[in-house]
């Protein structure tokens, strides 16, 4: 976590915020939804979160299990449909699903890959040694690096495909943008939805 602050703080210098909201710290609010979770309710909590706001959807999953594949494929169908029925701008997939998910092609939605968060180039198999935790504290620091920076005044809608061990990744980005000095987020609303595996 120690070096995961500091590449916060190191991109944060480099990219400084920009309308900062001030005022009291807002208490972020976490939800467990069933498994049978629809993209069609995946929407509907979006659309209720305001904006300014940071909203990560964390679409657990028992990678191979044909339920938790149809509804990843029905919420990627459904962010990148004529007209978008899911709308995230920022879709990231954990490590081996290349091969198994379509990429987003909706306009605006950015894709990361966490083979591509903990890969240093001098190292292609870094990766591999990482334990579940540390690799769910990397996810959670680059996507505190990405709302810490830039304006402040706008609404993050973040959706993961990983695992549902993976879950500890909603609360390490809440200690990462706390304890990273990227204090200025704790002041906005923030929602976190973990949706359960049918597994």
């Amino acid at each position: 976590m120690s070096l995961v602050l500091q590449t916060i703080a190191d991109l944060r210098h480099k990219y400084p915020a920009t309308n900062m909201p001030t005022g009291d710290d807002i208490a972020s609010t976490s939800v467990t939804s069933a498994a049978n979770t629809t993209a069609a309710n995946l929407q509907t909590f979006l659309t209720g979160c305001g904006t300014p706001s940071t909203n990560i959807v964390l679409l657990g999953e028992t990678h191979g299990n044909a339920a938790d594949t149809a509804r990843a494929n029905a919420a990627l169908a459904a962010i990148s449909a004529p007209v978008p029925t899911l709308s995230v701008n920022l879709v990231v997939f954990e490590r081996g699903m290349a091969g198994t998910y379509a990429t987003p092609t909706a306009a605006g939605v950015n894709v990361a890959r966490e083979e591509n968060l903990t890969q240093p180039n001098a190292n292609a198999n870094f990766w591999q040694g990482l334990s579940v935790a540390q690799r769910s504290i990397a996810v959670a620091g680059y996507l505190a690096a990405c709302v810490s920076t830039g304006a402040q005044n706008t609404k993050n809608n973040i959706l993961l495909f990983f695992g549902a061990n993976h879950d500890d990744i909603l609360p390490a980005f809440e200690r990462a943008v706390g304890q990273s000095g990227s204090y200025y987020v704790l002041k906005q609303a923030r929602h976190y939805n973990f949706v359960r595996s049918n597994g």
